[in-house]
């Protein structure tokens, strides 16, 4: 079974959640919460503090934990042929943009040229993520 170990960011600010736009090899766009792999050694409250930066350009302060979730991916659901099952715990956290870098206020997102996203942006969204409940 293959690990991984990730820190995402959920930011609601007026209503809006801080979402980023990923775009795959595939071409096909997503839109996610800012975070992503914890590296080796590296605490997951540092990790969501490094990804928000790197895929907004924004600085970051974590104002609480919101929950963890973990979910076991069989072998024949992998978008990976013939992989292993695959486990991936998310550990989410609430925060709080300190410095808006790059990003800016609007309803939609707005393109910016972060390293690791095309687009970042706050929206108007009512929709949960994953199997996670926040306040």
């Amino acid at each position: 079974m293959s690990f991984r170990l990730a820190a995402y960011a959920v930011c609601v600010e007026d209503g809006r959640m801080l979402l980023a736009r990923h775009v795959s090899a595939k071409g096909e766009s997503t839109w996610t919460l800012p975070g992503g792999r914890v590296e080796q050694s590296e605490d997951p409250f540092d990790a969501v503090i490094r990804e928000v930066a790197e895929e907004t350009g924004c600085d970051a302060v974590v104002e609480r934990l919101l929950g963890v979730d973990s979910r076991v991916i069989p072998a024949a659901e992998r978008t990976i042929p013939g992989g292993p099952e695959h486990q991936n715990v998310g550990i989410f956290y609430r925060v709080r943009i300190q410095s808006p870098g790059r990003l800016t206020r609007t309803e939609g997102p707005r393109a910016v040229p972060p390293p690791r996203c095309t687009a970042c942006g706050f929206m108007i969204t009512s929709r949960s993520v994953g199997r996670v409940v926040w306040e």
